[in-house]
């Protein structure tokens, strides 16, 4: 009777563990949120990073020209438009990433080597799917947007 009582016990308590510490609590948010809210504050520090003349003018057109490239990389509907925009990206970031925080610069480097995977698998023929496109667009935006808030490109080598 003792060790019925005690199996029992670990059976509830396994329960209230798996469904109650491994489920959502309500802090997910769809991929959409994820790449808007990573765009908007990408936008908003380059404004201002123009506005207060942080960024340097070499620095500033290769920004103008990474971030379109970014809007065409997502928006593209043909393989070869992604292609292009991946290589465009990725010869963007690594010319920025000289110029970046230190700490940054490995980030730099790891997406770069993402956009020249997809450069190859477009090249090829293989359609990256959106939310792919969108992930590395986010996560872009992102280390952009922590760059512009910190050292604002201004390190040289």
């Amino acid at each position: 009777m003792k060790k019925l009582k005690v199996a029992l016990k670990i059976l509830i308590l396994a329960f209230l563990l798996n469904t109650s510490a491994c489920s959502p609590r309500g802090e997910t948010i769809s991929l959409d949120e994820v790449f808007k809210t990573a765009q908007t504050k990408y936008l908003l520090a380059l404004k201002k990073a123009k506005q207060g003349q942080r960024l340097a003018l070499n620095a500033e057109k290769k920004i103008t020209k990474l971030t379109s490239a970014l809007k065409g990389f997502v928006t593209a509907s043909d393989t070869k438009m992604i292609a292009l925009q991946s290589k465009t990206i990725a010869k963007i970031l690594g010319e920025i990433a000289n110029s970046a925080g230190y700490t940054s610069r490995p980030a730099f480097g790891e997406l770069q080597k993402q956009y020249q995977k997809i450069f190859t698998s477009a090249h090829s023929g293989f359609k990256v799917p959106l939310r792919t496109r969108k992930l590395l667009s986010a996560r872009t935006y992102s280390l952009l947007y922590r760059e512009l808030k910190t050292t604002a490109f201004k390190l040289k080598l």
